[in-house]
């Protein structure tokens, strides 16, 4: 017995079998490193996108306050009348800051609204109160820095410019001689009795300091947002550069603009920022013992968003503290390489001694570790649950200065009804309106942010039962505006019927509302094989996108047309790109065959390979 194991071929076999003992062991090893690795990865890619979507919320509250309370100094008489009177003065005193006669309206108008001015700041964070002359932007007087006026910014203050061209009310990011802020701006016009027409603009305009603080204390996440410092040169004053920003800007080239916390300044140094024009990305970053999930995308000002291709002006960085899961990580993977040790020398042990216990050994081990891949897919759904009731939480938390300022309107409705002209009561409707509509924006943002996170596999789904379902939903809707639905020949595809029916709700229901006044209504739903995969086209003979908006027409915010007077969020194209996406899909849109109106085509896996609608 004793010479047969140490024969030639028993070693060779034992080797051989230690061979591939070890290189499983290390495949293992690797394979749960990896997955480990990946899913620990997705997490902090998850959280970002939370992050950013709660960032998104409060921009868009802020613009809408901002615009709000721009409503409510502009509509109020006894504004418009002492600001008309600076506006005279200044055309007679020569232009630019006037004279005597300016100075004495720009006094009685600072006084006038000193008031509100202060309640502003301290209720809802304002700290810029600008009254701009047309045509362009002659600033007439800033509240906020009554020393500084007669100054022209039509280079500068581009919204300042176009609102005072069209005379529409506007909400962007902008840097101007002081400050760098989210603004508001509507138009100003002059009372009947003094003849009436667009003469200036009123600009309320707050920091990004009040929202990356409510944001911390929300998210319990750091936020930050940094301006490139070429942009913050060529537009600020340079007393108010060495003001507000002391020292040389940092290896970023860039300026911190408001943090929630100092850990920015630490944040920066590391090389993955070693500038702020790269993409969206979200990485980690350690600090001392401490990592971070950092999260940064760029940040663009309102000339930018109405000219695409623009640089950005600067980035919005976010990030949270995962040392304890990146901790819980480095410790699964000692443990688990320690278990491979063990398992490996016991498996040798056992082979040595017999094969039968050796595969009852590797099937023990298999049973452990994919036990800890479980317990770690638990921890992420959890958490993942934990980020959508945050979803929820934020949008509770949000929506109350929105509601603040709508019940401010209704008093000031109240009080000066006796005294405004329709066009005030006008401006107040608009004002209520627009806080209705940032409330269906968070709804729908809330919406995008749980679209693919039903647990359930995809399974079979036949298109034929989603449209009808669709039809049923909308059928008021189609009837009211006479349009006509065809519907071919449809398959079964693979996914979730629940994410394809608001595909089919959003497509059907924007060829329906962006019908064109020329034509009856006529919305085509067809489908065509290609491949593993059907081709889904929706058609509609409607207004169409313009060419300039094609390129935007799936992001947040952007509309499927441009008439006016149609009430919408800009979101329904965004929860459809991201189903299609999620269903391993892609979607596009056309101009339709007949040169009027549009046509969306979006792929879906096919629920059998041979199937035909």
């Amino acid at each position: 017995m004793a010479a047969r194991m140490r024969s030639p071929t028993f070693f060779r076999l034992f080797i051989g079998l230690t061979l591939v003992v070890l290189l499983s062991d290390l495949a293992f090893l690797a394979t749960n490193y990896v997955a480990g690795r990946d899913a620990l990865a997705r997490a902090m890619q998850q959280e970002g996108e939370k992050l950013r979507s709660g960032f998104a919320v409060a921009m868009t509250m802020t613009y809408a306050n901002m615009l709000q309370l721009a409503r409510f100094v502009s509509t109020d008489p006894r504004v418009q009348r002492t600001f008309h009177e600076g506006k005279r003065a200044v055309e007679a005193e020569g232009g630019g800051p006037g004279g005597e006669g300016a100075a004495v309206a720009r006094q009685a108008l600072l006084e006038l609204v000193r008031e509100r001015w202060e309640q502003m700041q301290a209720e809802f964070g304002v700290r810029q109160l600008h009254f701009h002359l047309a045509p362009g932007s002659l600033s007439f007087l800033r509240v906020h820095a009554a020393g500084k006026f007669g100054d022209r910014m039509d280079d500068v203050r581009h919204i300042i410019v176009d609102t005072n061209n069209d005379g529409k009310a506007r909400t962007g990011l902008e840097t101007g001689r002081i400050y760098t802020g989210l603004r508001g701006v509507v138009p100003v016009v002059a009372l009947p009795e003094d003849g009436g027409g667009h003469f200036g603009a009123v600009e309320v305009g707050s920091s990004f300091q009040p929202i990356v603080s409510a944001l911390d204390r929300q998210l319990g996440a750091g936020i930050a947002v940094l301006l490139r410092h070429e942009h913050v040169d060529s537009n600020m004053w340079q007393e108010y550069v060495d003001k507000y920003f002391p020292g040389e800007p940092g290896a970023c080239d860039c300026f911190v603009e408001a943090t929630s916390r100092d850990d920015i300044y630490a944040i920066l140094r590391d090389p993955v920022f070693g500038s702020i024009r790269g993409k969206a990305a979200t990485d980690a970053v350690s600090l001392g013992e401490r990592v971070y999930a950092v999260t940064r995308f760029p940040l663009f000002d309102y000339t930018a968003e109405a000219h695409p291709g623009t640089p950005p002006v600067g980035s919005v960085v976010l990030w949270t503290d995962d040392t304890e899961a990146v901790n819980a990580f480095r410790r699964s993977q000692w443990v688990n390489l320690g278990l491979g040790v063990f398992g490996f020398l016991l498996v040798e042990l056992l082979l040595w001694g017999g094969m039968r216990l050796v595969a009852r050994r590797m099937a023990s081990e298999l049973a452990i570790r994919t036990a800890e891949l479980e317990e770690q897919t638990a921890r992420l759904e959890k958490s993942n649950g934990e980020l959508d009731r945050f979803a929820s939480v934020i949008s509770h938390d949000l929506q109350a200065p929105n509601r603040a300022v709508v019940s401010y309107l209704g008093l000031l409705e109240e009080k000066l009804a006796g005294t405004l002209d329709d066009e005030g009561k006008e401006f107040l409707g608009f004002a209520v309106e627009g806080g209705r509509r940032m409330a269906a924006m968070i709804r729908d943002l809330l919406a995008y942010s749980r679209v693919g996170r039903d647990p359930a596999p995809p399974e079979p789904v036949a298109l034929d039962d989603v449209l009808a379902s669709v039809r049923l939903d909308l059928a008021l809707a189609i009837e009211e505006a006479g349009a006509t639905l065809e519907v071919g020949p449809m398959p079964t595809v693979m996914g979730r019927a629940g994410d394809l029916t608001r595909v089919f709700d959003n497509l059907i229901a924007n060829a329906v509302k962006y019908r064109s006044p020329e034509r009856a209504p006529l919305v085509r739903v067809w489908a065509e094989r290609d491949g593993e995969r059907w081709c889904i086209a929706v058609e509609d003979n409607g207004i169409g996108v313009p060419m300039e908006y094609r390129a935007r027409i799936f992001d947040f915010f952007q509309r499927a047309g441009q008439k006016p007077g149609i009430d919408g969020t800009g979101i329904g194209l965004a929860v459809v790109k991201k189903v299609v996406e999620m269903h391993g899909g892609s979607i596009w849109m056309d101009t339709a065959p007949s040169g009027a109106g549009s046509v969306f085509r979006f792929t879906l896996p096919a629920a059998d390979r041979s199937a035909s609608p």
